[in-house]
């Protein structure tokens, strides 16, 4: 049965998703809801009183999310598996990739989510970065989804960052990492979509010296420091074939104590020698 979009009435409860990132594992939680938070006047209702959000789609039909993210030319796409995904300058600085989710049959009240990109070279694999915030759906009678307002702004997507790279072995830009977004909906159940996609720089025709370009590709190097000049980094750049894992030095955890170093056994596990 379809049931048509039904507002929300002023003054429900705002359900948050808190996140819970746990070192390198980079496990994720959410919960119900955040102590002390959520009750308020006119809260439930998107980002300002009268914002519509309520069921959208067959009450009768299990809820469908979609990955999307934000093409360069701010138009917004469905993401496929290994798709190539613009890494952006955002207003916070570095680079990051607008990754965001379309939807039905589900409650779009107070949606909430949050992501992660991480890099599979290592077990656990390594949390490159995190970002979570509310998001805004609305429907597209063309689509028949739910999907970003104002889908050419980056305001209801998560913002991922990439750039600069001081987590990852391996280059950011032209490789293949992976990508988590969980969405709390408005009834409180929680919806994980992953996908692989390829961060790359944009080359802008207002971009005239490449000089934007080029900063990127430095932020995004494995080797990137502050305190290095571009030019340096990419000299010093090892060749390594496209979505190839470098040999990583073994970590021990806990660290190793003075006099030893840690080194994988016959077992294949890293050890403290």
């Amino acid at each position: 049965m379809f049931r048509p979009w039904v507002p929300a009435r002023s003054g429900s409860l705002l359900l948050r998703a808190c996140l819970l990132f746990t070192g390198l594992s980079a496990s994720v939680v959410v919960t119900s809801a955040c102590p002390g938070e959520g009750e308020g006047e006119g809260e439930g209702e998107g980002e300002g009183e009268g914002e519509p959000c309520g069921f959208f789609g067959d009450v009768d039909e299990a809820p469908q999310l979609e990955l999307v993210y934000r093409t360069e030319d701010g138009a917004m796409a469905v993401l496929n598996d290994g798709d190539d995904v613009p890494a952006i300058l955002p207003p916070q600085g570095g680079k990051v990739v607008i990754i965001g989710v379309r939807a039905r049959h589900l409650n779009l009240c107070n949606l909430e989510a949050s992501g992660g990109v991480f890099d599979d070279c290592r077990d656990p694999a390594t949390l490159v970065g995190r970002e979570g915030r509310p998001l805004r759906l609305a429907p597209n009678d063309v689509s028949g989804f739910a999907e970003p307002v104002d889908p050419d702004t980056i305001n209801h997507y998560v913002n991922l960052p990439v750039c600069p790279n001081f987590r990852s072995a391996r280059d950011i830009d032209d490789e293949l990492y992976r990508v988590q977004v969980q969405v709390k909906d408005g009834d409180g159940e929680v919806h994980t979509l992953e996908a692989h996609v390829r961060p790359y720089c944009v080359q802008s025709e207002d971009d005239v010296d490449g000089q934007r370009f080029l900063d990127c590709v430095c932020e995004c190097d494995a080797d990137y420091s502050f305190e290095r000049e571009c030019e340096e980094i990419l000299v010093d750049d090892e060749t390594l074939a496209p979505d190839t894992c470098p040999e990583l030095a073994p970590v021990c955890d806990p660290a190793c104590e003075a006099g030893t170093t840690c080194a994988v056994n016959n077992d294949g596990e890293p050890t403290c020698q």
